[in-house]
């Protein structure tokens, strides 16, 4: 005896499969995500050139992978915006 069918028509079937990717897949223009990548690259090769030079801010914000370099260097940003806004207060 087999297996009862989960969708009784290709059409359901096919329903269920693109609510699924719309659910996962996100779609992106790629031109604006090339110069993003473009972006983040240059920013992790200048920081490791700096940390290669001895700098201490690249020292605090190189990490092994580049979307990680960007995400120290938000981090550090919003700690000094922070600060500053302290400082003011």
């Amino acid at each position: 005896m087999g297996r009862t069918r989960q969708y009784a028509t290709a059409t359901e079937r096919q329903a269920a499969y693109r609510q699924r990717m719309k659910a996962t897949t996100v779609w992106v223009n790629r031109g604006p995500f090339e110069q993003l990548s473009g972006t983040m690259t240059a920013l992790h090769s200048a920081t490791r050139r700096a940390l290669n030079q001895g700098d201490p801010l690249a020292r605090e914000l190189y990490r092994a992978k580049p979307e990680d370099t960007l995400d120290a260097a938000v981090t550090w940003i919003i700690k000094l915006l922070q600060q500053n806004t302290e400082a003011h207060q």
